[in-house]
């Protein structure tokens, strides 16, 4: 698996992978923001907001978009939600 999430973030353009942790970090910022006074409450909305059910964007994706290559966007978004979340 991680094979493929190598292979879409080397098929994805600087910025747009840029993009997809800048999303990721504002997600985890605004979780953290959001996450009331207790600071065991702040780290879980931080790390939940942030990631996503790549699964579940895949078929949405694929169904949604046919014949396009918005595969490659969820499948690179998966490898890098990993990282940041860990």
């Amino acid at each position: 698996m991680m094979a493929m999430r190598k292979q879409a973030m080397a098929a994805m353009s600087k910025t747009e992978l840029a993009a997809i942790l800048g999303l990721i970090l504002l997600s985890m910022v605004l979780g953290w923001v959001l996450g009331g006074p207790s600071i065991e409450t702040r780290r879980i909305l931080a790390t939940s907001t942030s990631m996503r059910n790549a699964a579940l964007c895949m078929v949405i994706a694929m169904n949604g978009f046919p014949n396009t290559d918005v595969d490659v966007t969820v499948i690179a978004f998966s490898g890098l939600m990993i990282f940041p979340n860990m």
